[in-house]
Order: structure tokens, then C-alpha cells, then sequence
């Protein structure tokens, strides 16, 4: 059966079929081949091993992964001109889909975990040796709240390599508690999000929406909504990408989005962050229902006055800035 128009609705509950599409045990390789389209295939993933290992110019288009560490990965900082176009990952242990450096395009990606599973990442785009010009749409995370991760959704990660002008659009986010939308070190700029959800079946449960961290800079989102989170917008430093010494996030910006039913405050600074969070924007959002407008785990407090809130609405947030936040 060569699968014919079988795109079967994807869930948590979806498993292998092989009277559906053709069905491999293992795993695909072709690291060294170009040029080759991958159609209406499943594959049960060897444990540790990758459904789909890739390389340039290669297309998956209408397959399933189960499973194993990784759904689909191209792990070259030279890699380009990817596509993946309506595919699956579900219950690998570390990334539904891993992709490094250019002109890749994931569109209709469905990345999710069923239950006790491990699963690091779920969308993940990696920089490379000239990073630029990924982009991901229409695009679901849905982690399950009892996966043993808290879960990255889709991110930006620099590792090493630059990422730049790429696109998130018209995703949703569920249940990721490491970050449901990242823009992780200082070589992740100018990058945008649009008309993103990021939400959790449970209030403040296993939801730190926007994560800023470890010195990205220049980025966007707009157009979009969080609902739910511990956190709604967090700034974080690690001990990656140079280790804890720079601060979160600096001149991002974040317009036209909605924040609501935030169970901790809508701003967040992470006690790691050791050099000011500066020159941030939001503009025209609203902030709707939570204990605390803005809270910091920093001593002093790094989240300064240069950062702007430029006709926004705040409505029922009972202390608006949490007590000991001086600088804000």
C-alpha cells in the first residue's frame, strides 16, 4: 500500500498502522544522499536512534515516527533546504524534530508524548555555520502532563551556531513547563513568532510560556496568546552558551499579544540572570488576571527601567508589581 490520501487525525491515541502505510522497524538513513523525498511512511524507531537521519535538499512528506530519540534530525551545522510536510513524531525521548542551520521548512509538524516518556524536545530549530531562514508553520506541541519531561515546545537554539531571520507562525504550544516558545542564547536575533497559543490543561501546571535566555536578543512575537502559564514571559541565564554571565533577554519585542490567567506573575526574572534584561518592549498587549504583574528572583533586581510597556492593558491583577521589585 503506497498510503494513497491516508492522513489519519493526529493525537496522543495514534499508533502504527501497517495496514494503513507501509511500516519499517528501525530507522531511515541518509546522511550522505541528496535530493531524495520520503512519502506516506511509518517507522517504529529503534531505541536511541533517529526515525529519519537527513541531509540537504531531502523531503518527508506524510510520515509517522514512534519511539526511539529522535522522530527527524539533521545534525550538520551545514544543513539546508529541509522540508517536512505533514509529518508526525510522538514519544521519542529526545526531540520529535531536530534541525541545524538554513532554509528549512516544517509546516503541519505534530510533536507529542502519550504518557510517562521523556520527550526533551519537541520542535527544535539549532543554529549552524550561517544560520538563517528556518521557519516552522501550522505546527502542534502537545505534551502530555504526565510525560516525565516538563518539555521545550519549538525553539530557537543557538549551540554553538548562529540563527537568525527565521519564522515561527500559526502554532500551538501545550503543556511545556521548560519553555513553550524559546529563544535560547546569544546568537539567536531577529527571529519572529506569529499568531502563536501556547496554553496548559492545568493552570500554572508545566507552562513557562516565552522564555528569553542565556543573551538572545532582537527577536519578535506578536499576534498571540497565553493562557494558563506559571510564568507568561520569562527572562532566564544559564550555565549555557558562555555560562551565568549575561543577562536573559535584551531589545525583544512583543506586540499584539494576549496574556491570561497567569498563576505566578505575567513577568518573570530568573534568579540566574546576573546583568540587566534591557531596552524590552511590549506593546499594545493585555495582561488579564494574575496574583502579580511582575516578579524577580534577583538580587539586585534585573529587570530595569529601560524596558518599556507601551499601550497595554492591565486588568485583575491584585498586586500589580510584587512586593520588593524596586527598580521596576
Amino acid at each position: 500500500n503506497d498510503g494513497g490520501s491516508y492522513q489519519p487525525t493526529r493525537s496522543q491515541s495514534l499508533n502504527a498502522d501497517a495496514t494503513e502505510l507501509p511500516l519499517i522497524n528501525g530507522k531511515i538513513v541518509a546522511t550522505s544522499e541528496q535530493c531524495i523525498i520520503f512519502k506516506n511512511l511509518q517507522i517504529n524507531v529503534d531505541a536511541g536512534q533517529p526515525g529519519f537521519d537527513m541531509n540537504n535538499l531531502q523531503v518527508c512528506e506524510n510520515c509517522y515516527t514512534w519511539t526511539g530519540d529522535m522522530g527527524f534530525k539533521a545534525n550538520d551545522n551545514d544543513h539546508r533546504k529541509i522540508k517536512l510536510l505533514h509529518c508526525f513524531a510522538k514519544d521519542m525521548t529526545n526531540s520529535g524534530v531536530r534541525l541545524y542551520n538554513k532554509h528549512h521548512l516544517i509546516d503541519d509538524f505534530y510533536s507529542c508524548t502519550s504518557g510517562a516518556v521523556s520527550m526533551d524536545y519537541y520542535i527544535s530549530l539549532y543554529g549552524g555555520t550561517d544560520g538563517h531562514s528556518q521557519c516552522v508553520r501550522n505546527s502542534t506541541v502537545d505534551r502530555n502532563i504526565n510525560a516525565t519531561h516538563t518539555g521545550h515546545g519549538i525553539g530557537f537554539k543557538g549551540s554553538g551556531g548562529i540563527l537568525e531571520h527565521s519564522l515561527v507562525e500559526n502554532c500551538s504550544i501545550n503543556n511545556c513547563g521548560n519553555g513553550g516558545f524559546e529563544f535560547r542564547h546569544s546568537t539567536i536575533k531577529h527571529n519572529i513568532g506569529r499568531n502563536i497559543t501556547i496554553d496548559s490543561d492545568t493552570k500554572g501546571v508545566n507552562n513557562r510560556a516565552i522564555m528569553f535566555r542565556d543573551g538572545t536578543s532582537f527577536n519578535r512575537v506578536e499576534n498571540s496568546h497565553v493562557n494558563n502559564a506559571e510564568y507568561s514571559v520569562r527572562f532566564l541565564d544559564s550555565t549555557e552558551d558562555g555560562g551565568l554571565n549575561q543577562n536573559g533577554g535584551s531589545d525583544n519585542t512583543v506586540i499584539n499579544t494576549i496574556f491570561s490567567n497567569a498563576d505566578t506573575s505575567f513577568i518573570n526574572v530568573d534568579g540566574g540572570v546576573t546583568l540587566p534584561n534591557e531596552r524590552n518592549k511590549f506593546i499594545n498587549c493585555t495582561f488579564d488576571n494574575a496574583p502579580d504583574f511582575y516578579k524577580s528572583g534577583t538580587t539586585p533586581d534585573y529587570f530595569d527601567s529601560s524596558n518599556e510597556f507601551i499601550n497595554c492593558i492591565v486588568n485583575d491583577c491584585n498586586d500589580k508589581i510584587g512586593s520588593g521589585q524596586g527598580s521596576f
